[in-house]
């Protein structure tokens, strides 16, 4: 299904429709921010962007994993990082 489908579809949802839609896409998110989790590690080199930076990309090493965030160690400092903005440096 195309994203202009789903558009069209939400525009015609009640209230109660909306609810159960929103609770699926949060235990979506849920789940996808728990992937990640397991996915990056202490000592894994990562690059992230900061939208307080314009999403300029930053490169560091991961140094504590929290249950949605990382603290990424850079030249700059440290940096609490959310998952879905890190990529792992091949």
């Amino acid at each position: 299904m195309k994203i202009e489908e789903i558009q069209k579809e939400i525009l015609n949802m009640n209230k109660e429709q909306l609810d159960i839609l929103i609770q699926s896409i949060s235990n979506r998110k849920n789940s996808l921010t728990n992937e990640l989790s397991t996915f990056f590690k202490v000592g894994m080199k990562v690059n992230f962007g900061r939208r307080r930076d314009n999403y300029s990309m930053y490169q560091g090493v991961v140094s504590k994993i929290n249950r949605t965030k990382a603290v990424v160690k850079t030249d700059r400092g440290n940096y609490v990082v959310p998952f879905v903005n890190m990529k792992e440096v091949a």
